[in-house]
């Protein structure tokens, strides 16, 4: 009994410090919106690739929307959901590295802001990858299999890269190359039966080159990725740990969009791997005061996150465009007879806010669009000859150097259309939209 309550405890203390820390702390960020939004679209009866797009294949997607179909879909289930997941793996893996390790893996999300989206659910999956091939198990190679496929069907060419490490290692390569294929089936018979095949391969795999156009590089995060890379193989070389193989796979993650987001989330595992293995106390230690020390460092600079928008599906933290959000917002409940296109990335946090339903021009990003990146262009000027369109830009889309919004498209509105509200609303020139609607 005294062990039931203990390991009770541990879960529930790990569950608590993983849904405050992402519900009340860190911010906003896009690539979790879209996670949301995804599944959101499955609750509500959307079926992926042909009523919207996305460039992720649906397993992590599909996944979670079935457990919101069964608890909810707002936006704090599927934070429970998701951090009850975390903590589960977390409470997993503390019975390899310890209870204060893992929680050290938990404070990991609050020092590095990062939120809960697929790529943390493909880094869970290779550190259960890890703890099960350090450990002895039965049915290891099953197991190893699943959870492969299961990152393959979430993010293609990282889960191809980690069964190359795993099918080098294997000594029974057909049997597991087939144990491998078993997620991927299901999901391939999922999307033939549905009609999706055409449509998740033009997404997911014919877009792939443009969406490489959309590399950028902070060099600051750059030098970490790169430095971890180094570490991996003096590692590798000195120890002749094959586990290191999956590591640097994984770094596979920071191209082509090397920032904050995807670094941390790429060494995650390895942050992992390097508590599992650490024996001396000095490093121990040395650990512990550098987590803890980031830990205030960001506590005392940036606080609690707060509300942003009333009655809103995502409004509890506050994000770097609040204001802008509220104007589109506020644009569109006072204009709901217009066709709304969103040439940047807040299509989906708007318009789950408003209540409009998403369609698969509300992310026109590089790479994103399939084959085709001005197809979408075509059918919205066809669109707009026939309705009343409105262009939702914003300054960072139109001007910056780096965005994922073409520049044929930028160029477009700026020269068919006119700013008509603020400076991110457009209308057809020669409309006099400012006098003719509710601002």
């Amino acid at each position: 009994m005294k062990k039931i309550i203990k390991n009770s405890l541990i879960f529930l203390s790990l569950l608590i410090v993983v849904f405050t820390i992402n519900y009340f702390f860190i911010h906003v960020n896009m690539d979790e919106v879209w996670t949301y939004g995804f599944s959101y679209n499955i609750t509500e009866g959307l079926v992926p690739y042909r009523d919207f797009n996305m460039i992720v294949l649906p397993f992590h997607t599909s996944f979670i929307a079935l457990l919101m179909l069964i608890f909810g879909n707002s936006f704090l289930i599927y934070h429970i959901i998701c951090a009850t997941i975390v903590s589960s793996i977390l409470y997993y893996v503390s019975k390899k590295i310890g209870y204060l390790k893992a929680m050290l893996l938990a404070i990991y999300f609050f020092v590095f802001e990062v939120a809960y989206f697929y790529n943390v659910f493909i880094a869970l999956s290779l550190i259960l990858i890890l703890c099960i091939e350090e450990g002895s198990y039965k049915y290891k190679d099953l197991l190893i299999s699943l959870l492969i496929g299961s990152i393959m069907m979430t993010k293609a060419n990282i889960g191809a890269f980690l069964f190359l490490v795993f099918f080098f290692k294997s000594k029974h390569k057909l049997r597991d190359f087939l144990y491998t294929a078993i997620i991927p089936f299901i999901v391939l018979m999922y999307l033939i039966f549905s009609g999706n095949l055409m449509y998740c391969i033009d997404y997911c795999f014919m877009g792939m080159k443009s969406f490489k156009d959309n590399y950028y590089f902070d060099l600051s995060c750059t030098l970490i990725a790169i430095a971890s890379i180094v570490y991996m193989i003096i590692k590798v070389r000195k120890t002749k740990d094959n586990n290191y193989y999956y590591l640097l796979a994984f770094m596979l993650l920071c191209y082509p969009i090397c920032d904050l987001n995807h670094v941390f989330v790429a060494i995650y595992p390895m942050f992992f791997y390097m508590l599992l293995k650490v024996k001396d106390k000095r490093y121990k230690l040395l650990i512990y005061s550098l987590i803890i020390m980031l830990a205030i460092s960001y506590f005392t600079t940036r606080g609690f996150s707060h509300p942003i928008l009333e009655d809103s599906i995502l409004g509890y933290r506050i994000y770097e465009d609040e204001d802008d959000i509220k104007k589109y917002e506020k644009y569109m409940k006072n204009n709901p007879d217009k066709t709304y296109f969103f040439f940047n990335g807040f299509a989906y946090l708007v318009k789950l806010d408003v209540g409009v339903p998403v369609n698969k021009y509300d992310l026109i990003n590089r790479g994103n669009m399939g084959h085709d990146d001005y197809l979408y262009l075509k059918e919205i000027e066809n669109i707009c000859n026939k309705e009343d369109c409105r262009i939702m830009g914003g300054f960072r889309e139109f001007n910056f150097e780096y965005t994922q919004l073409l520049q044929e498209y930028r160029e477009y509105v700026l020269k068919n259309y006119e700013l008509c509200y603020g400076n991110f609303v457009y209308c057809k020139k020669k409309v006099f939209c400012r006098s003719s609607e509710k601002q």
